[in-house]
């Protein structure tokens, strides 16, 4: 039960560190947080409905995602190569 434990709480301060670079070093992560953080204030003070909310906040999410998929795939094409690679180029454009 403690190991348990212990691994969990490894897990949420790999966590808490991952988020911290994301927030450092993605100007766009800090945007769709501060735009996210809007939207529940919105929700919560009743400006949009439920409903609306709900749909922000699953589009907001879903682009959030997306956002970290493409900063580890750019993170993990930096660490391969340290010349320019035209397939490299490629790879970071579509992301």
């Amino acid at each position: 039960m403690k190991s348990e434990i212990k691994r969990l709480l490894l897990a949420a301060k790999n966590s808490i560190v991952g988020w911290r670079y994301l927030i450092t070093t993605e100007p766009n992560i800090r945007y769709l947080l501060l735009l996210l953080l809007l939207t529940l204030a919105l929700g919560l003070s009743r400006v949009i409905s439920l409903i609306q909310l709900a749909i922000l906040v699953t589009a907001l999410a879903l682009v959030v995602g997306l956002e970290i998929a493409n900063t580890i795939i750019e993170t993990l094409l930096d660490s391969q190569t340290t010349r320019y690679s035209p397939a490299v180029r490629k790879i970071k454009d579509m992301g």
